[in-house]
């Protein structure tokens, strides 16, 4: 038999069928498995970052939220000493107070850049928002704690210079609605931020990234 038959005779046989599936299986499953492994291998990594991220993210919110709550505590004690016309001890208060709001102001747009990227603009304006500096009705938590503030020295500077009875029940108004305020924006902002949050540990934890 000829070179050319033998050769016609392998290729028509069972047996290179055989070495030609062979070798087809082989290198599609070595792409196969190659394709595996690299997509493996980049959602292990994006796992691990967006980890890492969430891991940020928590320790941003636990920071702020304490911070804002030492912020408005110190405040509603000052006005808790001025409500029984203690002076002494609401300026006393105040001078700790004062170092709070020192860190604070230093802060403040750091922590806003911070809520911003990872969280979004949505949460990062509820905590700062620029726009709306002088409104009356600020509905950003810094602002609101900017004129609660405000309506606290206002009402320390009545009853240092023994203001009229009429004009410190005014103030005191005003510095009480001021706090509610504070209040109402400081859980309105807890309860998004706990919520993004929330929204980020589900995402981990199906592995949605």
């Amino acid at each position: 038999m000829s070179k050319e038959n033998k050769s016609a005779s392998f290729w028509n046989s069972p047996i290179s069928l055989m070495v030609i599936g062979f070798l087809l299986t082989t290198v599609a499953g070595s792409y196969v498995s190659s394709v595996f492994h690299e997509h493996s291998w980049k959602s292990k990594a994006k796992f691990e970052v967006f980890k890492e991220h969430l891991k940020d993210a928590m320790q941003v919110e636990e920071q702020i939220i304490a911070f804002s709550n030492e912020r408005i505590f110190y405040l509603r004690r000052i006005n808790d000493a001025l409500k029984i016309h203690d002076l002494q001890k609401a300026l006393d208060i105040k001078a700790q107070y004062s170092k709070v709001v020192q860190k604070w102001n230093i802060e403040v747009k750091s922590n806003k850049n911070k809520l911003s990227f990872l969280f979004g603009e949505d949460i990062s304006v509820l905590f700062l928002d620029y726009n709306e500096k002088h409104n009356a009705t600020p509905k950003s938590l810094h602002h609101s704690i900017r004129k609660a503030h405000a309506s606290t020295v206002e009402l320390i500077k009545c009853l240092k210079n023994n203001c009229s009875e009429e004009l410190e029940h005014k103030l005191v108004d005003i510095s009480n609605n001021d706090l509610d305020n504070v209040g109402i924006l400081h859980d309105k902002f807890s309860i998004s931020i706990q919520k993004a949050l929330l929204e980020k540990e589900n995402k981990l934890f199906l592995n949605e990234i």
